[in-house]
């Protein structure tokens, strides 16, 4: 799956809490709870392949609905870029900006635009803004799954159609409660 089909695929699940506010917040904690499995995933000593493809996937849907929040472009070739080699330090340190962004607007009021600005003076030598952390964070989940031998395009179709069979219709939160953990897994294990 492209990435802008991705993209506009993920809005079909993503539930909207009431505020920009809420919704960012939701999207950096899932950012932050998925690399919690992801870390889980690959320090095992054998890694299961199919759970980290679906946390994985899991990461890149949080990621990608932060994007259709924020109104940020992801690059067409964000997995192809050479910028991260699968290290788990780059999603930490990338998803762990974002969580930042998400308390900052929540707990201290601080716009985006504040945040950027703020961030631009006090390093200006090593100032991103908020488009390319969320490029490097979702890069690095890709440059992850293929360290792995995984490929990020087939994991997003995977996480899609994991989605369409826990939610036929639209997000609901019974489903998010009630789901066919033995259906989900037989689509992430169909050949790669």
């Amino acid at each position: 799956m492209k990435v802008q089909s991705y993209q506009e695929c993920v809005k079909r699940t993503n539930v909207d809490l009431g505020s920009d506010k809420l919704n960012i917040a939701h999207m950096a904690l899932g950012i932050a709870s998925e690399l919690a499995e992801i870390v889980e995933c690959v320090t095992k000593k054998d890694i299961d392949l199919t759970n980290l493809e679906e946390e994985i996937g899991d990461g890149f849907w949080y990621g990608f609905n932060y994007a259709n929040i924020r109104n940020i472009e992801i690059l067409d070739n964000i997995f192809d870029i050479e910028f991260s080699h699968g290290d788990l330090n780059d999603i930490t340190q990338y998803g762990g900006e974002l969580a930042d962004i998400a308390k900052r607007l929540l707990a201290y009021g601080q716009s985006f635009e504040a945040q950027e600005e703020k961030r631009h003076s006090c390093s200006k030598k090593f100032f991103m803004t908020e488009e390319e952390i969320l490029n490097k964070y979702l890069n690095s989940l890709g440059a992850l799954a293929k360290y792995n031998g995984l490929n990020p395009e087939v994991i997003m179709g995977k996480n899609i159609t994991k989605l369409y069979i826990r939610y036929k219709d639209k997000f609901s939160e019974d489903a998010a409660l009630v789901r066919d953990l033995e259906a989900e897994r037989l689509v992430l294990e169909q050949t790669k």
